[in-house]
């Protein structure tokens, strides 16, 4: 049986932590086989030396220099305040 360092491997949300991108974007790295894991007893496992590969995953994150999209609002409709004797009654 071969044993490992377990020094050597961090799990998926450390690694995207020492990589300074969300933990989704290095699960995704990893499934999509960008970024090597192990997996052991259902818990996966980065190698320390994999993690400079999130940073640099090609086409990952927004072009250097663009910036989010503004969303645009609705305008906010209120109804026209009623004065009283307004109502008929």
């Amino acid at each position: 049986m071969t044993r490992i360092n377990t020094t050597d491997y961090v799990r998926p949300s450390t690694a995207a932590t020492l990589a300074g991108v969300s933990r989704a974007l290095a699960y995704r790295l990893i499934a999509a086989g960008t970024v090597p894991s192990v997996e052991i007893d259902g818990t996966v496992f980065v190698h320390r030396s994999d993690v400079a590969k999130i940073v640099a995953a090609p086409g990952m994150g927004r072009p250097k220099g663009s910036s989010p999209k503004k969303r645009k609002r609705k305008p906010r409709v209120t109804p026209p305040a009623s004065t009283p004797g307004e109502d008929g009654g």
